[in-house]
């Protein structure tokens, strides 16, 4: 006999010889129903989880329709190159009357 086969007959004779531990007490107010309690609870949760799970679905699926909108609508913005070359030519403009002012108004009248 290896000590790998030993030690595996040494867990199964403490775990009970390999036998399914008892089941617990009846609790009060759980109707079994042909299962035991364990079960019914399980179920029970179960249940609950399924329809956290079918809630959590749906505002998975609003979020995703909301990043689709919000996704089209930042398309349509101005980018940060565009801005930079509009308010340099703004600039540029500015500069310009600022400068050659006076000329122009010599010209208008």
């Amino acid at each position: 006999m290896t000590d790998t086969s030993a030690l595996l007959e040494e867990l199964i004779r403490r775990a009970g010889g390999g036998a399914i531990p008892p089941l617990p007490p009846n609790a009060p107010g759980l109707t079994s129903g042909g299962m035991d309690p364990w079960q019914t609870s399980v179920e029970k949760r179960l249940d609950s989880l399924d329809g956290r799970v079918q809630r959590l679905e749906a505002d998975v699926s609003t979020i995703k329709v909301d990043m689709g909108v919000v996704k089209e609508r930042v398309s349509h913005l101005p980018t940060k190159e565009y801005l930079v070359k509009v308010a340099g030519g703004m600039l540029a403009l500015i500069a310009t009357l600022v400068t050659f002012g006076e000329k122009l108004q010599s010209l208008v009248r």
